[in-house]
């Protein structure tokens, strides 16, 4: 099966009518805008649907309206795919939904959150004068380099966006804008000012993120059950205990779109689905050749993707004919997970001896509710024994839970709880 990452896009992807048809059609999209519409007390789908274009593009209106679209996407193609993703990236606003979908955030809480963020971030640009540009065809440097240039006294110019190979954004003071607009212009490079509300991904976001600090503490993170690649780093978080500061950092950095690409590519994903409104992380994908990029809020793709990857029923029909289960599938996870346990005695009673265990089980093929539990824990005995770390046992036994559709023989399954 091919691997997937899950792609969520942020602020200047929504659109007036987003999810309106799937939201007549299908209950879990229905469903997901009511829940939004419930915690922030405020009818989000009246939002997305009636409102005017000027309404929707309000910072504080269109952060809210794309993360419930996200999520709603996203639930609607986890309920008929059951894919556990290889790894899940959002651009900018558009993380929060790849945190929901990675598990480490409740959508409750991702709401509650955003909505201060959004706040927050309308608040700053108010009272500050930003604006910012894009730039097409530039060399990275070349940027990095007017941008230093430009930042003289109180004008304030950085890089915002690392969008593809050929698309930077550049963020700051009006001055300092102006001032490196200047610049390209002479070296003929084409640009384009944004039309935003302030200077976003830059230091004239401070103010905001340090109230977001505070605010972004109140709230528990979990362990991510699939890796998620931040827009600070464009690498996959080591933790949860690294996402809460991420998070605040991004405010007042560049978001490295390019970078998270380059990873989902170095990490042999050949498939990235975008969901949300549009299809603009789509066309950015368009420079990584191994990737096939797809939106989900196109019916075309929806069809094309219905052709590259099974859903719930067609994979539970493979699985049968394959005779996959399980406890190969543990007997897989068990064989191919790292050992950093030297002693040999231990090693031999915690991790041969259950994988014997699992042998046999699989030899059986008596797959029922109690040997399925039987085979995980002697998994979990293994990874113990082995010294796997706990935030990859958590994405191992999703891999499990994923692949053989767990739910459906256990149905009050958790991995958090037998991971702990």
């Amino acid at each position: 099966m091919r691997k997937v990452a899950l792609l969520f896009p942020g602020q200047g992807s929504q659109y007036i009518g987003m999810g309106q048809e799937l939201f007549k059609l299908n209950s879990v999209v229905n469903n997901t805008f009511v829940e939004a519409s419930e915690v922030l007390d405020r009818d989000i789908a009246k939002l997305c649907f009636e409102s005017s274009p000027e309404v929707l593009t309000q910072t504080e209106n269109a952060q809210v309206a794309i993360l419930t679209m996200n999520v709603a996407l996203y639930r609607q193609f986890e309920s008929e795919y059951g894919i556990m993703p290889s790894a899940v990236a959002g651009h900018s606003l558009g993380e929060y939904a790849a945190l929901v979908a990675s598990r480490v955030l409740s959508f409750s809480d991702a709401l509650k959150l955003v909505e201060q963020r959004a706040r927050l971030m309308a608040e700053a640009a108010a009272n500050s004068q930003g604006a910012m540009l894009a730039v097409i065809g530039a060399d990275e440097a070349l940027v990095k380099q007017y941008c230093e240039q430009a930042s003289v006294g109180s004008t304030v110019v950085a890089p915002a966006n690392f969008n593809a190979g050929d698309q930077i954004i550049v963020s700051g003071s009006v001055d300092g804008i102006e001032a490196i607009q200047q610049y390209f212009d002479d070296l003929n490079i084409k640009n384009q000012r944004l039309r935003v509300s302030g200077a976003f991904h830059s230091p004239l976001m401070q103010v905001a993120a340090d109230h977001f600090e505070q605010e972004i503490a109140k709230y528990t993170f979990a362990e991510p059950v699939c890796p998620v690649i931040s827009n600070v780093t464009g690498q996959a978080y080591k933790g949860a205990s690294e996402i809460k500061q991420l998070l605040v950092d991004q405010l007042v950095s560049p978001v490295c779109w390019r970078q998270t690409m380059d990873y989902i590519q170095q990490e042999c994903i050949s498939l990235a689905l975008e969901l949300g409104p549009g299809s603009v992380l789509k066309k950015l994908a368009k420079h990584h050749y191994a990737v096939e990029a797809l939106s989900y809020d196109l019916k075309a793709d929806r069809e094309h993707l219905s052709a590259l990857v099974m859903n719930r029923s067609e994979r539970a029909q493979f699985n049968q004919e394959q005779n996959i289960n399980v406890f190969n599938k543990c007997m897989a996870v068990a064989v191919s997970t790292r050992n950093t346990n030297d002693d040999i005695e231990a090693y031999e009673r915690g991790a041969v001896q259950p994988y014997n265990a699992l042998k046999a089980l699989n030899e059986a093929g008596d797959v029922t509710a109690d040997t399925a539990q039987q085979a995980l824990s002697l998994l979990k005995t293994i990874l113990d024994t082995k010294g796997v770390s706990h935030h990859e046992q958590l994405q191992r036994f999703n891999q499990v839970a994923d692949e053989v559709q767990l739910n459906t023989l256990i149905t009050d399954f958790s991995v958090s709880e037998l991971v702990g």
